[in-house]
C-alpha cells in the first residue's frame, strides 16, 4: 500500500479480518521502499507460496485496467495482476463507506449511500468541529465502521472483501 492513511485503515479494518483467515498478516508500504525492495518482497512471496495483495488508489487513472498497467510498468513489474486491488477513487472513500446514515449524523458529516467517488479533498472538507486533525477524524470514523455497510456503499470495497477476505485462502 501507499501511505499512512492506507496503513491506518488496513491496520484497523482489514488486518483483523485477514487474521481470521491467515496466521500472519504483514502490511508493507511500498511508497517508503526502493523499487527493488518491493520487487524482492513480491518475488519472495511468490517463491514461498505466500499470499499477497497489492493496493493502490485509482487516483486519476481512467479505468482499473490502465491503473494496473501503470503499477506493473512503473512500480511493481512482477506483481500478479489478479493480486492488484484498486481503490476507487481513493482510500478515503473506503473510510466513509462503513458509516451508515445514523452514524454520519453522530459524526456531523453528510451521509453518502455510495462513496465510490469520494476524493481526499471531499473527505477533508467533511471534517468539522470537534475534529482538530485529519487523523483524529479518521480514527473517529473507524470507531463507527461497519464492514457490512461498507460493502453496500462502495463497490470496490465489496469486490476486495469478497475476493480476498470472504473467499477461502488460496494457499
Amino acid at each position: 500500500m501507499e501511505g499512512t492513511t492506507d496503513r491506518t485503515f488496513f491496520e484497523h479494518i482489514i488486518r483483523p479480518e485477514l487474521l481470521k483467515k491467515y496466521n500472519k498478516v504483514k502490511v508493507y508500504r511500498f511508497s517508503e521502499e526502493p523499487k527493488h525492495n518491493l520487487k524482492n518482497f513480491i518475488k519472495t512471496c511468490q517463491n514461498t507460496g505466500k499470499d499477497y495483495v497489492f493496493f493502490s488508489d485509482m487516483d486519476h487513472a481512467t479505468c482499473y485496467t490502465k491503473k494496473k498497467d501503470i503499477i506493473k510498468s512503473k512500480i511493481a513489474p512482477n506483481v500478479d495482476r489478479e493480486k492488484i486491488i484498486i481503490v476507487k477513487t481513493e482510500i478515503e472513500s473506503w473510510y466513509l463507506a462503513g458509516v451508515n446514515q445514523s452514524d454520519a449524523k453522530n459524526l456531523n458529516i453528510n451521509f453518502h449511500s455510495n462513496t465510490e467517488n469520494i476524493t481526499k479533498e471531499m473527505f477533508n472538507d467533511m471534517m468539522r468541529y470537534p475534529f482538530k486533525t485529519r487523523v483524529g477524524f479518521m480514527m473517529e470514523i473507524l470507531k463507527y465502521y461497519s464492514i457490512d455497510t461498507a460493502k453496500k456503499q462502495n463497490p470496490s470495497f465489496e469486490y476486495f472483501f469478497n475476493k480476498f477476505i470472504a473467499s477461502k485462502p488460496s494457499i
